[in-house]
């Protein structure tokens, strides 16, 4: 069984301005973790007291270690439904994906909150969300509050780069109406969050800080990762994101009629966007590496767009279409992101992105049999070094450190 053991309110001992969210998650086969959430001090009384944020984050925890879940708070019937539904849809995706029974306790929710919140990464997702929403709100002197989370991109052992990534969402928020807030929480380090991530945990995480949240939070947005026309399995789904709504809090999982290159081209007609984006998924900083596999077709597709002296936050220096030609993509995810720009290049002319993309998935293709055969080598005790090192040559013939 994986239980929630404890929940205890302390003083951040991080933070001087938060307040900590502590619980003890105990297992059957293995030592107990502590996993916490610390929210900025006024924000106190937003903080729920049920059971609704644990249990849906202890849900992947269970999947992933094969134990039923047990959380003995109150519980909204709604939510645990829902997670009936998601659970349906994980096994339906992965055949690893096993049975696994939720005991908690039922409760109807008690007052409703009603502020808004969106996550907020500086990413081309939630930066489309955040403009789009804040064009959509019915209630324009209610700002939407954009939730930035430390120790899920930035690690939480680089507090000056979320430092910085702060002072740039501050900046973003005061020229597009938002207020900003700051959550940090060692999430990551759970069972399932460690190992399913991008496949499967990931929405789920954002669902339980809107839940943590919901003292306050009537509505939470989750910025769509793929469009309509381009979904694949993915830990975050237009699917699955509803289904963690509860009676009185909604999750709503926003963007997903726009694919990443309308996104991208709608945020090139906002300036003050494009000059803080960071889409990095290799350095894990404040910053674009300007290499890596999120950034180069970022990149192209700004090219595409004729915004790169708009794009203030990539160093353009080294771009070529041919670097962007050996990125290897490495699922089916990466290859979906690839056609979409390819087909918009060849409907705008752009002959040279299109056949750039079009070499990197062949590339990838040719390349994915030798990838796996890399991956089982890392899984094999004291060889693992040697897969690295296989690795490290598969990217440097993409040409492009950090392919992976």
């Amino acid at each position: 069984m994986v239980e929630l053991a404890s929940v205890e309110k302390i003083q951040s001992p991080i933070s001087p301005d938060c307040v900590r969210v502590e619980a003890e998650i105990r297992f059957d086969d293995r030592p107990p973790q502590t996993v916490w959430f610390d929210v900025p001090s006024d924000h106190d009384h937003w903080i729920s007291d049920r059971g609704e944020a644990w249990t849906v984050l202890l849900l992947p925890v269970g999947i992933t270690v094969g134990e039923d879940v047990r959380v003995d708070l109150p519980t909204d019937p709604q939510l645990l439904k829902g997670l009936g539904g998601i659970h349906k849809i994980w096994s339906s995706w992965y055949d690893w994906v096993d049975p696994v029974a939720i005991h908690a306790r039922h409760a109807p929710r008690g007052p409703f909150g009603d502020e808004t919140v969106t996550f907020f990464s500086l990413g081309v997702d939630s930066f489309y969300s955040l403009v789009e929403c804040a064009r959509e709100s019915r209630t324009p002197q209610r700002p939407i509050n954009a939730v930035m989370v430390w120790g899920f991109d930035i690690p939480l052992s680089c507090p000056e780069d979320f430092a910085r990534m702060a002072e740039r969402a501050r900046e973003a928020l005061g020229a597009m109406g938002g207020r900003f807030l700051p959550v940090a929480t060692n999430l990551r380090e759970l069972p399932g969050y460690q190992s399913h991530w991008g496949m499967m945990s990931h929405g789920a995480a954002l669902a339980s800080i809107g839940h943590l949240l919901s003292g306050a939070a009537a509505e939470v947005i989750i910025p769509a990762t793929h469009d309509v026309g381009g979904l694949v399995p993915w830990g975050s789904h237009p699917l699955a994101d509803p289904l963690f709504s509860s009676s009185s809090m909604l999750i709503r999982h926003h963007g997903a009629v726009a694919s990443r290159v309308e996104k991208t081209e709608a945020l090139c007609a906002v300036p003050e966007a494009l000059a803080l984006i960071r889409v990095c998924a290799l350095s894990r900083r404040a910053h674009n590496c300007s290499s890596c596999k999120k950034c180069l077709r970022t990149m192209a597709t700004i090219d595409l767009f004729g915004s790169r002296d708009l794009a203030k936050s990539f160093d353009w220096s080294e771009y070529s279409l041919t670097r962007v030609g050996k990125v290897y993509l490495e699922n089916a995810s990466d290859i979906a992101f690839a056609r979409e720009i390819e087909e918009a290049a060849t409907a705008r002319g752009r002959k040279d992105i299109a056949r750039a993309m079009e070499r990197s998935i062949k590339r990838s293709r040719r390349l994915r049999p030798v990838d796996w055969s890399v991956s089982k080598i890392m899984s094999v005790p004291f060889v693992w070094r040697y897969g690295d090192l296989l690795r490290r040559v598969l990217v440097d013939q993409g040409g492009h450190a950090g392919a992976r």
